[in-house]
C-alpha cells in the first residue's frame, strides 16, 4: 500500500483521522483542493519514519510541488523496570519525541513482560525518549524520566529505564 498523506501536522496517528489522499503505487499523490493558510502536510507510511513536509505557496496561488524521500529510519531500544520489575503493560509507555518540533509525529512501544522495549521507523534526528508509568490512575498521577538521544538512520540507539516509586517526577 501507499503512504497516507494529513493536512497539516498530526502528532499521533491515532488522532489523526481518516488520511487526505493515499500515495499510487509510484509513489506519487495529489489533493485537489488545499486552503491557503496550509503550511506542512504529514506522510505516514507503515514501513518507513513519518515526515512533516513544509509547503511553500507561490505567487501565483499554487503550492509548489513537494518532493519526499521517506527514510526507514532508526530504533530505539532497551529496557523499562519500576522497582526492580516489568511495569504493568496498561500502566506505562515510552515515547521518542522531538522537542522543538511539535509537528512531528511521536512513535511508542510497550515493554514486554521481562522489560524489553524497541521502537523501529523512528525519524532522524535529536530527540527524547520518554518513560512514564501511570503511579495513581485516580490522581492522574504519573512518573517519567526522559533521556534525550541523536537517532541515526539505520543505528540502533539503546536506553535503560529503571525508575523507582517514590522517587523521580510526577505529572
Amino acid at each position: 500500500g501507499g503512504a497516507d498523506i494529513f493536512l497539516g501536522a498530526i502528532r499521533n496517528r491515532a488522532d489523526a483521522g481518516d488520511a487526505s489522499a493515499l500515495s499510487r503505487a509510484e509513489g506519487t499523490f495529489t489533493v485537489a483542493s488545499l486552503p491557503d493558510t496550509l503550511r506542512v502536510v504529514t506522510i505516514v507510511h507503515p514501513n518507513y519514519a513519518a515526515q512533516v513536509a513544509p509547503l511553500t505557496l507561490l505567487p501565483d496561488g499554487r503550492y509548489a510541488p513537494l518532493n519526499v524521500v521517506l527514510t526507514s529510519g532508526g530504533v530505539v531500544e532497551g529496557t523499562f523496570l519500576v522497582d526492580g520489575q516489568a511495569p504493568p503493560y496498561r500502566m506505562h509507555s515510552v515515547a521518542v519525541q522531538h522537542p522543538g518540533q511539535p509537528d512531528a509525529i511521536q512513535v511508542s512501544a510497550k515493554a514486554d513482560s521481562s522489560g524489553h522495549f524497541r521502537i523501529a521507523e523512528v525519524r532522524p534526528g535529536t530527540g527524547l525518549v520518554r518513560a512514564s508509568f501511570m503511579l495513581d490512575v485516580d490522581r492522574g498521577q504519573t512518573l517519567v524520566q526522559a533521556t534525550p538521544v541523536t537517532i541515526d538512520e539505520g543505528v540502533p540507539v539503546h536506553v535503560d529505564f529503571n525508575m523507582t516509586t517514590g522517587e523521580g517526577v510526577v505529572e
